[in-house]
């Protein structure tokens, strides 16, 4: 099935509202976001090589699963930093008026 245009003009509106920076951060603010882009990139590369907590900490191999609870775990820190930086912007948006 094909989306219709009213299903394209909303995604259009979601890119849009998503890609628009909010006008003004407070300092708090700016460093709740900081913290959220450092997680994020913390959780992607906990995701794309587990191997890294073994390179850190100068441990020994993995043994069985422990490889996919590293990956979760990156998984969580992600999802975890993607809504803190979603709820600030979101925050930020409605604390400053529209033009």
């Amino acid at each position: 099935m094909y989306p219709s245009r009213l299903d394209k003009r909303a995604v259009s509106l979601l890119i849009k509202d998503l890609l628009e920076k909010p006008s003004s951060l407070s300092t708090a603010s700016r460093y709740t976001v900081l913290n959220g882009v450092i997680y994020l990139g913390a959780g992607v590369l906990l995701i794309a090589w587990p191997g890294l907590t073994q390179t850190l900490l100068m441990e020994r191999a993995f043994v069985g699963s422990e490889q996919g609870l590293i990956r979760v775990i990156g998984l969580t820190v992600w999802s975890l930093a993607g809504f803190t930086c979603s709820v600030v912007f979101r925050a930020a948006d409605k604390s400053s008026p529209r033009q």
